[in-house]
């Protein structure tokens, strides 16, 4: 079993320890479908950073999502009745009388450059969950989680304690002692379930920096060398450092750059 030490700035993609592989969480996803609700193609780690993404996006423009609510969810009020949420962005795509709609979430992506289906899906879901909850705050997607496990419960039997024959540091120190050998044997059986299950480790980011840097790129234009210079990020290398990190996240999370050198 690997080691459990770990960098306090890493960051373990989807949460979990394991998640279905690429193809097999495609094919999962493939036809889970519910009227007009399509779950997205992406693995847990990738909608995780895809959330992280949009989260430092957002803290660094809070226009973003006021714009989602003053353009497109004022268009989505005009068309969904009330409690029909709509979810799957080919869904707004193919429908003729969503087409207001449709334009004014593609011009939103336009100004923001998040013009990946990916990208309008999130806004969709994230207007939709509005006009369900018109408190609700932030980004929301909604994905069918695949790859989970069957598995059984951790049980240990640690004994009783006689007072009588065994002082009460001797039996603390057993039933410690006992509750860490069976808790390494379950989880080692689990991890070698998982992997004889098809499922891979989720991937870990090591800095959550990352995710700055590539919302400053894509949302507000700066340049990799500017990042690099005037923002406290030095100590993690050189300019080419930046660059290859935003680089890496958005094919990552399957983002399209902006139209400009990095």
């Amino acid at each position: 079993m690997k080691s459990r030490n770990k960098s306090k700035k890493s960051i373990r993609l989807g949460g979990g320890e394991f998640e279905a592989a690429g193809s097999e969480a495609r094919l999962a996803y493939e036809g889970a479908r519910v009227g007009a609700v399509t779950a997205s193609t992406a693995p847990q780690s990738v909608q995780h950073a895809r959330l992280l993404f949009l989260n430092a996006a957002a803290e660094l423009e809070a226009s973003i999502l006021e714009s989602l609510r003053a353009g497109p969810y004022q268009a989505l009020l005009t068309v969904s009745k009330p409690g029909r949420l709509l979810f799957d962005w080919r869904h707004v795509e193919n429908v003729v009388e969503l087409r207001g709609l449709r334009n004014s979430l593609k011009k939103w992506a336009a100004r923001w450059y998040l013009i990946d289906p990916w990208c309008l899906e999130w806004a969709l879901q994230t207007i939709s969950m509005w006009s369900l909850n018109p408190n609700f705050r932030g980004w929301f997607h909604n994905a069918i989680a695949v790859g989970r496990l069957e598995t059984e419960n951790l049980t240990v039997d640690l004994g009783r304690w006689d007072p009588s024959r065994e002082s009460r540091d001797g039996f603390e120190a057993k039933a410690k002692a006992w509750f860490e050998h069976a808790l390494k044997e379950y989880c080692d059986a689990v991890e070698a379930q998982s992997i004889g299950a098809g499922l891979k480790r989720t991937p870990e980011k090591r800095s959550r920096e990352h995710f700055a840097w590539l919302a400053r790129f894509q949302i507000r234009g700066e340049k990799p060398a500017d990042i690099w210079r005037f923002h406290p990020v030095r100590h993690h290398g050189s300019r080419r450092a930046v660059e290859k990190a935003i680089k890496d996240l958005a094919q990552f999370i399957g983002l399209t750059l902006r139209d400009r050198p990095i």
